[in-house]
């Protein structure tokens, strides 16, 4: 009798240390998911805000230069007016 009583709680404990591993195996799975998942929104986060400043960078390009050829045109108007009436 005490024989298949140590049997038992051997096989108990047996199963208890399986679950165990199953539980830190599925515990490690989800660790390792939430840091891929992390990286993967920090790596999004980072590439929007390059395209962001890529694009204010071209915006601003395209209003200074837009002011640029205005002031080269007025000027441009400007000479040749001041030539006429000289």
């Amino acid at each position: 009798m005490k024989n298949e009583n140590t049997n038992t709680l051997l096989f108990v404990k047996m199963l208890d240390n399986d679950r165990k591993e199953e539980l830190r195996k599925i515990e490690e799975e989800q660790d390792y998911n939430m840091r891929k998942a992390y990286l993967k929104a920090k790596r999004r986060q980072r590439l929007r805000e390059e395209r962001q400043r890529k694009v204010r960078m071209i915006v601003k390009n395209v209003v200074y230069g837009g002011f640029g050829l205005l002031f080269t045109s007025v000027m441009l108007i400007a000479g040749i007016i001041f030539t006429l009436c000289i």
